[in-house]
């Protein structure tokens, strides 16, 4: 009887929450991301995750940016810092930006962007001026 009910409730922990039982992939590998900050413009770079947390934007001329990430089964955050003209020349300059979102499925990830500026704002949380948005990521074949 105990073995039944271990059954069940196993069944009813994956129907009621299908995406979080699930293990994807890891993200180890080229990715290419679509940020959309809110009020700025889109922006698609790429990315390569590597072993142990650590990954790194694709070498441009003018520098390499690396990225610190964790990552679960079915979840996963990243953070890097990155000049303004790396990624977007608008308005706000040298930043910090973090990602927190789910892996959809082995070849997809999606959730939420952030962006701390190093503009003062004391109005804001952070003292600084921020930016909130989306994103999706595509691994790359």
């Amino acid at each position: 009887m105990r073995k039944y009910a271990c059954i069940v409730v196993l069944v009813a922990s994956l129907l009621s929450n299908p995406l979080d039982a699930r293990a994807f992939a890891p993200l180890k590998g080229r990715w290419t991301f679509t940020l959309m900050p809110e009020g700025q413009v889109m922006v698609i770079t790429g990315f390569r995750f590597k072993d142990k947390g650590v990954g790194h934007m694709p070498q441009t001329p003018i520098e390499r940016n690396a990225i610190a990430y964790r990552e679960t089964d079915s979840d996963f955050s990243a953070s890097w810092e990155h000049k303004a003209h790396i990624i977007v020349t608008g308005s706000f300059g040298t930043s910090t930006l973090v990602l927190r979102g789910k892996k959809t499925s082995d070849t997809t990830v999606e959730g939420t962007l952030l962006i701390i500026t190093d503009t003062p704002d004391p109005l804001s949380p952070t003292g600084f001026e921020t930016v909130t948005g989306i994103f999706r990521g595509v691994r790359d074949s």
